[in-house]
């Protein structure tokens, strides 16, 4: 089944892995799916890629080899906050600690090596939903608050022609 579109294209997946096998195995198994897929070697790459093509998802390595990917993420997290950039850190570490500093930098969420394809897809579509349904959020906000500012505008209108209308009638106080 193909992914939903985000917006007006297929949701851009950054892939951010030192291993060009694993990344080229995620980047077959995600455009397989209908998603558009980057790629990044290291954490330069990774960081320049997302300024230049705003993913909507990134799955980031945590062992990279210029920067980990923790540093990598909390430089991310300067630019972007957790809900308006899913990360998901992928690791080979079961130390709990590693993952625990994943979560304090900002992740979303993470996978274990070797990765279970059906888990991360399922994570990918749920951060996705999460980041649409945010977006929405903040979409429907504005056109709230810009219909509160269209309302009270017209209500100090309609104020200042009814105090206008009223001292035409009986006179300034």
């Amino acid at each position: 089944m193909p992914v939903a579109t985000f917006g007006t294209h297929p949701p851009r997946v950054l892939i951010v892995d030192d291993s060009e096998d694993k990344r080229s195995v995620l980047n077959r198994l995600l455009g397989r799916r209908g998603y558009s897929v980057f790629e990044a070697h290291d954490a330069q790459q990774a960081l320049a890629q997302a300024a230049r093509i705003s993913p909507d998802i990134v799955l980031l390595e945590v062992n990279l080899p210029d920067l980990s990917g923790i540093e990598t993420l909390r430089r991310l997290r300067k630019s972007y906050d957790s809900s308006t950039l899913p990360v998901i850190m992928v690791t080979g570490e079961a130390d709990s600690t590693i993952i625990a500093a994943c979560f304090s930098a900002g992740a979303n969420d993470y996978v274990s090596k070797p990765v279970q394809w059906l888990v991360l897809q399922a994570r990918i579509e749920t951060h996705l939903s999460l980041h649409r349904a945010h977006a929405e959020l903040l979409l429907d906000r504005d056109k709230l608050e810009a219909a509160i500012q269209r309302r009270a505008l017209m209500i100090t209108r309609i104020d200042q022609v009814l105090h206008a209308e009223h001292e035409r009638r009986v006179g300034p106080h």
